[in-house]
């Protein structure tokens, strides 16, 4: 069995145990056996319906080859810009101004090869998150620094989350 994956009667005894409280519940205290029969039905179409559903519980056998997983892998640093709710903006030439400073440091980034990629996040969830970037560096501290030198972060504008993000080799530029 290969890891992650439900053998079938495993995958079984699972969904029969996510159905059983429902199967006990419905067919407690009926005495018309078609009924029992029809709830019977009704389970066994969920039943297969979430065996359908839970990939791990497909057979070995009928699933697609595992891809192998990498042997190395590569440190990167995924750089988030989060927008600073106590951040005060100044004229709209200045804001102009920094905005245009922290696009040329972020380009400048790129161009030297210190960043992968970089740019702004549109409406989401977390509407704090502005934008992101993914940074070459030696170290964790190092990204920091990199990050921390944004001229929108030094101002107060954007506030600096960077973490490590392991991808497999080469797979980046």
């Amino acid at each position: 069995m290969r890891l992650g994956v439900l053998s079938s009667r495993r995958c079984h005894r699972a969904c029969w145990s996510v159905l059983g409280a429902a199967a006990s519940e419905t067919s407690v205290g009926r005495s018309d056996p078609t009924l029992d029969r029809e709830s019977e039905m009704i389970h066994r179409v969920l039943f297969s319906v979430i065996c359908f559903l839970f990939a791990g519980c497909v057979p070995v056998e009928s699933r697609a080859q595992d891809i192998p997983i990498p042997d190395e892998w590569d440190t990167h640093f995924v750089w988030f810009l989060v927008a600073n709710s106590e951040y005060q903006p100044a004229s709209q030439d200045e804001e102009s101004a920094l905005t245009s400073a922290h696009i040329q440091y972020q380009l400048r980034l790129q161009e030297t090869n210190q960043s992968i990629v970089a740019g702004g996040l549109g409406k989401g969830p977390d509407e704090s998150i502005v934008g992101i970037a993914i940074l070459r560096a030696d170290s964790l501290a190092e990204a920091q620094a990199i990050a921390s030198d944004d001229p929108a972060v030094r101002a107060g504008r954007f506030v600096s989350w960077v973490r490590e993000w392991w991808v497999p080799a080469g797979r980046l530029p």
